[in-house]
Formats: C-alpha cells, sequence, structure tokens
C-alpha cells in the first residue's frame, strides 16, 4: 500500500527539484556580466526602470547586470543588437511598444518574432505635459489654441516608439493639429519641453516628476480611464472632453534562440525582482507603475497590444510601404 510517509517524501523530493532545477542555469550566469539594453537616452522612462529592474536581477542571480544605452532609430539600433546577440541570456533588452510599432513604421526594423519575452515589469498610463511658463493651464485651453491656429504649436515625437502613437492618438481624439518635433528618446523630449523649446509632450510620469516639484513643467492630464493615485489632482482626458485612454509598458527581451530552460531561468530571476519590496518602492517613488507578468501572460499582453498597434498604426497613416 502507498504509505503516507511515502506520499510525503515524494511530496518534498519535487519541491527540492522544482526550487533546484534551475540552479545549474543560475550558475552559467556567474561566469560573466549579463547586459540589459535601453534603446533610450538614459534619464527616461526605460531607463529609470532599467537600472531598478538590473539590481535585482544581479541580487537573484548572482551576478552583475549592467545597463548600457544603445540610442538612435526610433530603438531599432538597440533591438538589432539583443536580436543578434549570442543565445546565451547574457544579453537582454528592456523596451516598450516600440518593439511593436517600429516594426511596422521604421524601415529596417526587426519583428517580435525576433525574441522571446522574460516578462512584463512596468505599466503605466501617459500623460500630457506642458512647460511651466506655457498660458494653459488646463487641456481644454490647450487644445483651443491648438484649434484656433492649427499646425503652430509643436508637440514631441520619438519616431517608431510609444511616444510617436500616444502623441498621434491624443492629437486624433482631440481634434487638432500640431507639429511633430522628433527626438531620440522620451529624456530628450522632456529636456525641450522643460526648456521651452515644445509646447506639449506625452511621456510616462517618472521623468517628469522632479521637473513637475520643481516647477518647470505642467502635467494637464492623464490617460488614464479614472484618476491616478500617484497624481491625484491631475484630471483624465475623458473630464476635460477628449476620449482618450492609453498605456506604456516596459518588458524584458531576449533572443528567440536563446533556450527555454535559460528564458525560465530569468523569468524565476525576474519575478523575484517585481516582487521586492524595495525595488517596487523605489520604482513607485519615481512615478513608475512596478507590475510583473511572467512569460506565456506576457506573450498573450503583447500578441493583443500588436493587434491594437497595428489599426491605430494603419488608421493614421502611419504604415510604412516598404523597407
Amino acid at each position: 500500500m502507498f504509505s503516507y510517509r511515502a506520499f510525503l517524501f515524494l511530496g518534498v523530493a519535487f519541491l527540492v527539484f522544482a526550487i533546484t532545477a534551475n540552479e545549474p542555469v543560475r550558475a552559467s550566469f556567474a561566469n560573466g556580466p549579463l547586459t540589459l539594453v535601453v534603446p533610450f537616452p538614459a534619464g527616461g522612462r526605460a531607463d529609470i526602470a532599467a537600472r531598478n529592474v538590473a539590481e535585482g536581477l544581479a541580487k537573484f542571480l548572482g551576478a552583475p547586470v549592467n545597463v548600457v544605452n544603445r540610442t538612435g532609430a526610433g530603438g531599432v539600433i538597440a533591438a538589432k543588437y539583443v536580436a543578434e546577440a549570442a543565445p546565451d541570456g547574457h544579453t537582454m533588452l528592456i523596451t516598450s511598444a516600440a518593439i511593436l510599432s517600429a516594426q511596422y513604421t521604421l524601415a529596417s526594423s526587426t519583428k517580435l518574432s525576433d525574441y522571446k519575452v522574460v516578462g512584463l515589469v512596468e505599466n503605466t498610463p501617459p500623460v500630457l505635459a506642458v512647460p511651466y511658463s506655457a498660458p494653459w493651464k488646463t487641456l481644454r485651453e490647450l487644445v483651443a489654441a491648438a484649434k484656433g491656429d492649427a499646425g503652430s504649436l509643436t508637440i514631441g515625437s520619438v519616431p517608431g516608439a510609444t511616444a510617436q502613437l500616444v502623441a498621434a492618438g491624443f492629437l486624433e481624439a482631440a481634434g487638432i493639429q500640431m507639429t511633430n518635433v522628433p527626438f531620440k528618446g522620451d529624456a530628450d523630449a522632456i529636456a525641450a519641453l522643460a526648456g521651452s523649446h515644445i509646447h506639449a509632450n506625452t511621456s510616462g510620469f517618472s521623468g517628469l516628476r522632479s521637473l513637475v516639484d520643481a516647477k518647470k513643467v505642467r502635467v494637464l492630464a492623464v490617460a488614464a480611464p479614472e484618476r491616478q493615485t500617484m497624481l491625484p489632482d491631475v484630471p483624465t482626458f475623458k473630464e476635460q472632453d477628449v476620449e482618450f485612454v492609453s498605456g506604456l509598458f516596459l518588458a524584458i527581451f531576449v533572443p528567440n534562440k536563446v533556450p527555454d530552460h535559460i528564458v525560465a531561468a530569468l523569468e524565476d530571476a525576474l519575478k523575484s525582482t517585481m516582487h521586492n519590496e524595495q525595488i517596487v518602492e523605489k520604482m513607485k517613488n519615481v512615478g513608475l507603475g512596478p507590475t510583473f507578468l511572467g512569460r506565456t501572460d506576457s506573450e498573450k499582453f503583447l500578441q493583443r497590444e500588436d493587434e491594437m498597434y497595428l489599426r491605430l498604426i494603419k488608421k493614421l497613416g502611419l504604415l510604412r510601404r516598404s523597407d
């Protein structure tokens, strides 16, 4: 007869196996540092998130994780670098919906199928901000000014990245025209906004927090269904008669030829990172929206987002004709 003691022994044995199954893989990471590539300049949302995530991954993998910014071409330079890296899990990419939009809007871009997703680490609604000295104190005032002189006002944009689509989506929803000014990444656009070199910009709140506190920029609206805890006094777009809701995510990717058991080890370390209270609080304190979706759920999420972005890109006439 199969005894309770035998059942208990098998249960413990299975648990020990589950805990230690990825230990040899983790040990292989100790042979050299890992690299987390950011496609945008230092100081932006992706860069800030990357440095927090890298700290956790280093702790749970037992190896240093270096954050490297490879900017340019709307994220394509960094994306190609990672896609072509050795399939050993040592080179990762942290990026936004740029990985989806660039494949449809930028020539020579990589495709989503060139990667395996490790997990989603951040998701937050974008905000619309203007220079603090600007005459518009509400979204309604900005929209009225844009309607009064179509194309005279400028708005920041990162070609091929989420920022381009968020800005385009806002303009369409508001029924206005503004002149797009291209930047390499959020950090550059935000710096231009703070210096009053552009009239408006859409981005995550993390890169704006210190500038809001210093009264360099003013946030007019948040693209969420309801007001956010971190911005309780900022109304939504909908509250100001603009039907616009959007989201900004960040996820970790590796080349598609990385073996599944290595991806699983990275996923375990990423999960531990995103459940670490200190790291989560650090991310929240700078205006990020830390979250975690594992590989399977992230794949489903990305498929839905990919379909949505393609529809929007076609609708806005941003689909490239050919490479």
